[in-house]
């Protein structure tokens, strides 16, 4: 696995985290709902929260970002973006194994929310122990119980 690090997202980091979420996720966006640029940066903007965001560094660069809320009942991931340069690497995997540490000590069961369309996140959610729940027309909803419940 690779040696990665995380940093909290501060307001600054917007540039870096609306490249990174166009670079990572407008394929599967155009084949939803169509990419529009417009859209896109308005969309990003209001729901920009860097105060649940980590960036996650390889060697000090800036290669992603894992964000999550927890609750009494559950430790939601999302979103989850690798910089597509660095995909195949182990880089998602091991954000996604501290944030089970995080739910596991909290002693609740991970959940996120993944694209139908995107098999490539699923394959990775799936073989991390993430199972469906239930499902949009667009998403697939995903959980991973909590070690020893």
């Amino acid at each position: 696995m690779p040696a990665i690090t995380y940093r909290p997202a501060r307001d600054d980091d917007y540039d870096f985290l609306f490249a990174l979420h166009s670079a990572a996720m407008r394929d599967v966006i155009e084949i939803v709902w169509g990419w529009n640029d417009e859209f896109q940066v308005q969309f990003f903007r209001e729901h920009h929260r860097p105060e649940r965001l980590r960036i996650i560094e390889l060697d000090g660069k800036a290669v992603g970002v894992i964000g999550f809320d927890v609750d009494a009942d559950r430790f939601c991931v999302g979103p989850i973006e690798v910089d597509p340069a660095f995909q195949g690497r182990g880089i998602g995997s091991a954000a996604l194994a501290e944030m089970f540490q995080m739910a596991d000590a909290a002693g609740v069961p991970a959940t996120l929310q993944v694209l139908k369309v995107n098999r490539s996140a699923f394959r990775l959610y799936s073989r991390v122990g993430f199972e469906i729940f239930d499902e949009t027309e667009t998403h697939h909803l995903m959980r991973r119980r909590a070690a020893g419940i």
